[in-house]
């Protein structure tokens, strides 16, 4: 059984309202509504790495979660991953933090190391 993790999610949308309090209240029926097409979201994984959600194409490649794996660097120390259907990024494999560059700087969360070349 896996281990569940802390992801961020966050939905927007734009609502003419007479105020915050209603603006609020109307994107709560909208969200509730189980006919609602409000159903896109950013999800931030504990990595750091944000993808868009689109769950009505759920289980299509643009919403994979967390990235899938393209490949390691030379020493292993970092990954990188796909955050969108055609954009990656690297992550730190010490720490889980994203978008750092295992060949200029490594890691400034950790420290890890850049690969030598």
């Amino acid at each position: 059984m896996s281990k569940k993790k802390q992801y961020m999610v966050v939905w927007k949308m734009d609502i003419e309202a007479e105020n915050p309090i209603d603006a609020a209240r109307q994107a709560r029926k909208i969200h509730l509504d189980p006919g609602s097409e409000a159903v896109c979201f950013e999800v931030t994984s504990p990595a750091g790495v944000m993808m868009h959600v689109d769950l009505q194409i759920e289980g299509e490649e643009e919403n994979e979660i967390e990235g899938e794996w393209l490949e390691d660097s030379k020493s292993g120390r970092f990954k990188r991953v796909t955050t969108t259907h055609e954009a990656s990024t690297w992550v730190c494999k010490e720490c889980g933090k994203a978008d750092v560059d295992p060949y200029e700087s490594g890691c400034d969360s950790c420290g890890a190391e850049p690969e030598s070349y």
